[in-house]
């Protein structure tokens, strides 16, 4: 069971390491002002 929970834990992780990226792009794309989104800081 704790096997099976750090697995779910490193997939939605990796899921979230490729989606942010993807985010990001679209965020600066429809940026009406034209400067980044501060989404971390």
């Amino acid at each position: 069971m704790h096997m099976y929970s750090d697995f779910i834990l490193m997939h939605k992780r990796s899921m979230v390491e490729l989606f942010l990226p993807f985010a990001y792009s679209i965020f600066m794309d429809f940026e009406p002002i034209g400067q980044p989104i501060p989404i971390m800081k």
